[in-house]
């Protein structure tokens, strides 16, 4: 049975292991991969992705159409976010 010390050494050295995000905007290019981001934290995010559009307000994050994919990418932006749960509101 191998020490907790050599676990903790074969899983940072695991080759297919993804370096976790260093900032809030890597966090978010990973969880909306093809998604096309501009913006900044300050101005707000804009995530396109064809038809689909997301914009990240901060506490809020709104959806154009409602779509499955802008869903999708709703939940994948609360998980980048680290939220432990979301409401819905209907505008």
């Amino acid at each position: 049975v191998p020490s907790l010390h050599a676990i903790a050494i074969m899983l940072r050295q695991a080759p297919d292991a993804p370096a976790p995000p260093k900032t809030y905007e890597d966090a978010l290019r990973s969880a909306l991969r093809g998604w096309d981001i501009k913006g900044s934290g300050q101005s707000g995010w804009q995530c396109s992705r064809g038809n689909d559009r997301l914009a990240d307000e901060g506490e809020r994050v709104r959806a154009k159409n409602g779509s499955p994919a802008e869903v999708e990418g709703m939940f994948a932006v609360a998980r980048a976010k680290n939220w432990q749960s979301m409401a819905f509101q209907r505008q």
